[in-house]
């Protein structure tokens, strides 16, 4: 029998801790239990006698219970574990004292991983938004440090504004012209009840997310949902008070005459001749606080609306004149759903400009070959949240969209033929059906931003196709023993997250968004005459509609096929972000939770929270993963009595065990108990170090108290690469990209190497 020292451990603990994609606690350890399952020796040449092998002895799954209540009701919560435990043979029984190995795996997915629904999956898409809301917060910090400038103070709110304000007043107003939508389906479009009703429910939304949420980015979107609920009451009582005066014949024929204009400059003569007709009476009634602008959201409003005196064919005798349509509407809900878009135009508007601001800034540190730009992902991060946003609210437009006419507008029970649909199949193949159709335009307005987020994912596409085969060609001649020789250029050869070329097809997002707020300034889409830039925005704003009816439908056949690969890619992305999540939004790690506008102004609402706010859980998920592993191993080494811990992880996983081992490490080992560490594909220097140095700072030796920490990256890794610059355990193996380390053969014979209870462990130098 082979006598037991500290060397030769009787009994080996292995703890895994597993990266993003693991869905069930037990996979990640199964999948190291199959690497180790081997057959061969450790330098792969000759096969080990069958009585050395360890062989699986029992199985456990089990739950623990969390030292930290991370709910609003304040209860802990639990969490699986999956237990195996191996023994050496050596008979035909194992022995009492022979070696043990046991293999516990660490499941944190569950903190960030959702099921595969579709609610679930908006509610994780948005979850990833509100984490990408949070890394431009980070990253601003990064990118301007300097906190008694106050330019760099300047460019930081820009970035964090406008962050907020895709997440505050942009989702909000959408929100509240989806309630008004409802009541509009059930009320009808000619009763300001409708805008009332939708105040409310603005208003109750507002109050339950103060009320109950931790979160400062989902209390911000509910301080604009009351604030828009507000201004809808407003605008009801000031449309009952003093309405818009009523439209006179001589608004209508400047009206008509500036329609027939066909360019900007025949317009532009046009409202010059306009100044000789005559002025319109005064109306004893009181304007609507700002008669010109109020004009314009009208005129904007019934610009949808065809100019059919005569109608000329049967089909258009339904359609009413332009000065009908602003004599109908100068009070009522779609004319504060314009006010309301009006809005969100500006807003976008600003949003854009501060991006593309971000995009040069970027290209010119490119120019000039700054170092700097290498850690500025500003304007790709804001890029990509508006993508994802005009992703996320316009499919939910477009669905609207496309069963709009066979419900609205209401009342919904209403069985009159104005409610029914008129184009058939044949027309709705040629995107003929409801091209003029006076309330589809109305919805037509907000998806106008869909056409950029199309363009954006198309030049995406391309340049990622690019950026892959660019990859493939540079590294099928690399050999991994020549990695190290330079590896932060070789590494930055691979990277595929941010890149160049994926910044200028970002970039594309803003500038999409601005060149169609600025044609549809003076291109009327309901009539495609004039310049071709008029022509191919009206174009685009006639076929909005009948482009996403086809969407919907694809989305619709296509969502048994696509919900699995899109559940993964959401489910990741929610793993991956959730880490860099501040409930709090707090500018300096010290300052308390932060308030928003409304709390700020009424005081009274925090005596209303049923939630306290914690001063302690600023990364709430973050350190309620790190507690997680914590107490596991805190526990397993009371309970087991191990006399080596040897940590395993993965991409995500190699950050969580860094962070814990960082603090824990020197309380877990002892002159017998030896602590070891094997990563992989860590993206902890070719991401999270890259961009946010403050939080994850370089790391040139192991964690105190770890002995030995050997760090297994591909060559051709896009997200881990090397830690260390310079080191003997940096090992870099062959091609094979960022997922199934587990399953390669090279790095199982590592893993089988490094996990050897018989050879003694080395100390890292």
């Amino acid at each position: 029998m082979q006598p037991r020292t500290s060397e030769t451990p009787n009994k080996q603990l292995i703890v895994v801790v597993h990266g993003v994609g693991i869905r069930a606690a037990g996979e990640s350890s199964d999948l190291v239990a199959a690497a180790l399952d081997g057959g061969t020796a450790a330098d792969n040449s000759t096969p080990q006698p069958e009585e050395t092998q360890f062989r699986r002895r029992a199985s456990d799954d089990f739950q623990l219970f969390e030292t930290v209540a991370m709910g609003s009701d304040r209860l802990a919560a639990t969490y699986p574990a999956r237990l195996t435990r191996f023994r050496k043979f050596r008979g035909p029984f194992p022995a009492q004292d022979s070696p043990e190995r046991v293999i516990s795996d660490f499941y944190w997915g569950d903190v960030g991983g959702f099921a595969s629904s579709a609610p679930a999956l908006v509610v994780g898409l948005g979850r990833v938004m509100l984490g990408l809301a949070h890394v431009v917060r980070e990253n601003a910090l990064t990118v301007f440090p300097d906190l008694t400038s106050r330019w760099q103070a300047v460019l930081r709110g820009l970035a964090r504004g406008a962050a907020l304000a895709i997440h505050g007043p942009i989702l909000a107003i959408n929100i509240t012209l989806l309630f008004g939508l409802g009541f509009i389906i059930l009320l009808g479009d000619d009763t300001n009840l409708v805008s009332v009703l939708t105040a409310v429910c603005c208003l109750a939304l507002a109050f339950r997310l103060h009320t109950y949420s931790l979160s400062f980015l989902l209390r911000h979107m509910g301080a604009y949902l009351g604030l828009m609920g507000l201004l809808l009451l407003l605008f009801t009582a000031l449309d009952h008070v003093a309405p818009s005066p009523v439209v006179e014949p001589e608004e209508s024929v400047r009206a008509e005459r500036a329609e027939r204009a066909s360019s900007v400059l025949d317009r532009l003569k046009q409202a010059s001749a306009d100044e000789a007709l005559p002025a319109q009476p005064p109306d004893k009634r009181s304007a609507f606080v700002i008669p010109w602008l109020d004009a314009q959201f009208r005129s904007a409003l019934c610009s949808w609306k065809p100019l059919l005196e005569k109608p000329a064919i049967p089909q258009d005798a339904g359609k009413i004149s332009r000065a009908e349509c602003l004599s109908a509407h100068m009070a009522g809900p779609f004319l504060h759903a314009m006010r309301l878009q009006g809005l969100m135009v500006m807003i976008w508007s600003g949003i854009a400009l501060v991006t593309l601001m971000f995009g040069l800034r970027w290209l010119a540190l490119v120019v000039r070959a700054d170092p700097r730009h290498h850690r500025d992902i500003l304007m790709p991060t804001l890029s990509l949240m508006t993508l994802l946003w005009f992703l996320l609210i316009g499919l939910g437009w477009a669905a609207i969209a496309a069963t709009y006419d066979k419900v609205g507008p209401g009342p919904i029970w209403a069985t009159t033929t104005e409610t029914a649909s008129g184009c058939s199949w044949l027309s709705k193949l040629a995107e003929l059906c409801g091209a003029f159709d006076p309330q589809l335009g109305l919805f037509a307005t907000s998806l106008r931003g869909i056409w950029a987020s199309v363009a954006t994912l198309a030049v995406l596409i391309l340049t990622g196709v690019i950026a892959w085969r660019y990859r493939q060609s540079v590294f099928r001649r690399l050999r991994p023993t020549r990695y190290m020789d330079d590896p932060d250029r070789i590494a930055e050869a691979a990277r595929l997250i941010v890149p160049g070329l994926i910044c200028g097809a970002l970039a594309a997002m803003p500038m999409a968004i601005l060149w169609l707020i600025a044609t549809s300034a003076f291109a009327d889409p309901a009539h495609c005459v004039g310049d071709p830039t008029g022509k191919l925005a009206c174009w685009l704003e006639l076929n909005t509609n009948s482009f996403l009816t086809w969407v919907v439908a694809a989305v619709a056949f296509g969502v048994p096929v696509l919900l699995r690969p899109l559940s993964q890619g959401i489910n990741v992305g929610g793993d991956v972000i959730i880490y860099l999540n501040d409930l709090h939004w707090r500018r300096r790690p010290d300052a308390g939770p932060s308030r928003t506008f409304a709390e700020v102004a009424l005081p009274v609402l925090s005596r209303l929270r049923k939630a306290t706010l914690p001063l302690d859980q600023g990364y709430a998920f973050r350190l309620r993963i790190q507690s997680r592993l914590r107490s596991l191993v805190a526990d397993l080494v009371d309970t087991e009595e191990p006399d080596r811990i040897d940590f395993i992880s993965h991409s995500q996983g190699t950050v969580i065990a860094l962070n814990v081992l960082g603090a824990e490490a020197q309380n877990w080992a002892n002159d017998t108990r030896k602590i070891s560490l094997i990563t992989m594909g860590s993206p902890w220097r070719h991401l999270y170090h890259r961009y946010f140095p403050t939080s994850f700072p370089e790391l040139t030796m192991p964690p105190p108290g770890v002995r030995r920490w050997v760090n297994i990256f591909r060559v051709d890794d896009f997200i881990g690469t090397h830690v260390r610059k310079t080191s003997p355990d940096e090992i870099a193996v062959n091609l094979g990209g960022h997922s199934n380390y587990w399953r390669d053969v090279e790095v199982k014979t590592i893993l089988r190497r490094e996990l050897d209870t018989t050879s003694p462990t080395e100390t890292a130098g």
